[in-house]
C-alpha cells in the first residue's frame, strides 16, 4: 500500500498544480457574492448551512407560488464567445453571455429563471491574489452578481476547480405556471406565447468572428466591442 493512502493535503495538491489558499480565498469571495443575492427573490427562500463557502449545503423552498407551478432546471455553457470577451478584456461579460444561454432557455418557453447554480473550471487561479488571472475570475463572479441583482435572480451555489481552461457551467432553476402548453412544450403563464425565431445569438456562433479576427485584431480595434456586447 501506498504511503499516501487515505492521504490528501495541501503539499499534494501544490505538486498538481492546485493553490488551496487562493482556492479557498476565491470560495468565500463568491460565497459572500451568492449570499448578498438571497434576499433577491420573493419566491426563493434559501437556507444556508455553508459557512460562507460557495460550496456547501444549502437548500431552498419555493414560496408563494400559484398551484400548479413547477421546477425546472437548464443545463448550458458559453457556447464560442469566451475567447472573445477574453481577448477584450470583458471578462464581467462572460457570465452575462452564460445567464443569457441558460435563462434564455427558459423565458423562451415561458418559464421564469429564479435560480442559478454555476461551476467554474479554469487552469489556474494566478500567482497569488493581486495577479491578472485571479482578478479575471473575480470579475466573472461579480458580472454574474450584476446579472442577479438586475433580474431578481438568486446565486445560490457553485464550486471551483483548477483545471483545464476557463469555462462557465451552470444548472439555472425556474418555475412556470402551467397555463397554456402547445406543441407539448410552450409552457406560458396568463398571456399567449410569441412565437418567432431568436433574432439574436446570445452566445451562440461566435466561431465565425473568431475564425477571421484573430485576437490581435480585437485588442486593435475596440471600437468592435460594441457589435459584439450589445
Amino acid at each position: 500500500m501506498s504511503d499516501c493512502v487515505g492521504i490528501v493535503g495541501p503539499d499534494l495538491y501544490k505538486q498538481d498544480g492546485v493553490n488551496v489558499d487562493l482556492g479557498d480565498l476565491y470560495s468565500k469571495f463568491a460565497g459572500g457574492l451568492c449570499k448578498q443575492t438571497y434576499q433577491n427573490n420573493p419566491h426563493i427562500l434559501v437556507h444556508d448551512f455553508s459557512g460562507g463557502l460557495f460550496r456547501g449545503p444549502r437548500c431552498f423552498e419555493p414560496i408563494d407560488l400559484p398551484p400548479g407551478t413547477m421546477l425546472d432546471i437548464d443545463v448550458d455553457g458559453n457556447g464560442t464567445k469566451p475567447i472573445i470577451t477574453d481577448a477584450a478584456f470583458q471578462h464581467r461579460q462572460s457570465s452575462r453571455d452564460w445567464v443569457a444561454m441558460c435563462a434564455g432557455d427558459k423565458t423562451r418557453y415561458g418559464g421564469y429563471p429564479a435560480l442559478l447554480a454555476n461551476d467554474l473550471n479554469i487552469k489556474t487561479f494566478g500567482k497569488d491574489r493581486d495577479s491578472q488571472t485571479f482578478h479575471a475570475v473575480c470579475e466573472l463572479m461579480l458580472g454574474l452578481k450584476e446579472v442577479a441583482d438586475e433580474n431578481n435572480y438568486v446565486m445560490y451555489k457553485g464550486e471551483t476547480a483548477e483545471m483545464g481552461a476557463v469555462c462557465l457551467f451552470g444548472q439555472p432553476a425556474g418555475n412556470a405556471y402551467v397555463h397554456l402548453v402547445r406543441d407539448g412544450l410552450r409552457l406560458c403563464s396568463s398571456q399567449e406565447c410569441n412565437y418567432g425565431k431568436e433574432r439574436e445569438s446570445r452566445s451562440k456562433d461566435c466561431r465565425l468572428a473568431r475564425k477571421g479576427t484573430p485576437r490581435q485584431w480585437w485588442i486593435q480595434h475596440a471600437q468592435s466591442i460594441q457589435y459584439v456586447f450589445r
